[in-house]
């Protein structure tokens, strides 16, 4: 989101005259900051945050929009080998048979995530 933020920013500025202000910060961080009642009038957050917020009153219900998806890369440890994830059942498998799991905390993080909060793994944030 960042790229497109960058170059779709100064096209609003100039087409409307408004100033925009950009934080780019960590899904978790800005959850934290939205529920702590900070002012903000757009949020770009991965959909189960977004949810959350709704749920919990911090933001407008009715007011959300999907308007990216986001893909998860994979990529593991030179020299070891490369994981089956042709299937959803062969990608759960690796993710059991993975000795450890690293991930970001945001939407890919989120995905992976919930495999691992399941008890299919043990992750390593």
């Amino acid at each position: 989101m960042r790229t497109l933020m960058v170059e779709v920013v100064p096209l609003f500025e100039g087409a409307t005259g408004h100033k925009a202000e950009i934080e780019f910060v960590l899904t978790s961080a800005l959850v934290k900051k939205i529920e702590e009642g900070a002012p903000f009038d757009v949020a770009l957050l991965p959909r189960p945050e977004l949810d959350d917020l709704v749920r919990d009153g911090k933001i407008a219900a009715g007011s959300t929009a999907d308007v990216a998806r986001s893909t998860v890369g994979l990529c593991v440890r030179t020299g070891a080998a490369k994981p089956d994830i042709s299937t959803v059942e062969a990608f759960k498998h690796s993710l059991i048979a993975a000795r450890s799991i690293s991930y970001s905390d945001g939407p890919s993080g989120a995905y992976i995530g919930g495999y691992c909060w399941c008890g299919l793994a043990s992750p390593m944030k």
